[in-house]
């Protein structure tokens, strides 16, 4: 049987066809290999990229929130130091061997002055509540202070001032031991908010 020109002709086509196919597919798994290679390579350094930006963000963040929290540690440092002191001036009690009432009160006016210099220079980076809290708690430990030692130098005080002066040293003993303690606690509360960033 002779085989037609068609048909040599139609073979030659197909062979073609299938090589031309086979080539297509080699070549679509070249590309394919190649794609997934450049992917590969884009998607390491893409996750390098995020990983340092990120790495940048964790230390400057940690180097934003070192500064507030060195401050608010030095300010609780200084705070507690000035009502420690004020809380010794305006005790009812006087031991002997013990600093005179008037030593007492200048050495619990310079610890809330040392407070005071501190704070005011780096109040910016506490917030507005907070400022407002502490100027109310350094207000309420220098008042007391200021008017029992009003009374202090009094050497001979006539039996009225005695008794005005008991009331001042009774009121303001009380201020230091409630509404004081009670703003102290208010003021370790939102200093450790702050601390652990909530």
């Amino acid at each position: 049987m002779r085989t037609s020109s068609c048909d040599l002709i139609s073979q030659w086509v197909s062979k073609d066809i299938e090589q031309y196919k086979a080539d297509l597919s080699k070549e679509v798994e070249r590309y394919r290999a190649e794609l997934d290679s450049t992917s590969r390579v884009a998607i390491t350094r893409l996750e390098a990229d995020l990983r340092r930006a990120a790495f940048e963000h964790e230390t400057r963040f940690a180097r934003l929130h070192e500064k507030p929290a060195k401050i608010i540690a030095d300010l609780y440092r200084l705070l507690m130091v000035a009502f420690r002191e004020v809380e010794h001036f305006v005790h009812p009690m006087h031991w002997t061997g013990e600093p005179s009432k008037e030593e007492q009160y200048l050495t619990a006016m310079n610890a809330l002055a040392e407070f005071a210099r501190y704070y005011d220079q780096r109040r910016i980076f506490l917030p507005h509540e907070l400022s407002e809290r502490l100027d109310a708690f350094a207000r309420a430990l220098r008042l007391p202070a200021l008017h029992l030692a009003s009374y202090i130098r009094i050497e001979h005080p006539t039996p009225e001032v005695a008794n005005e002066k008991y009331d001042v040293w009774h009121k303001a003993w009380d201020t230091i031991q409630k509404d004081s303690t009670a703003a102290r606690v208010a003021l370790e509360n939102e200093f450790r908010k702050l601390l652990s960033g909530h």
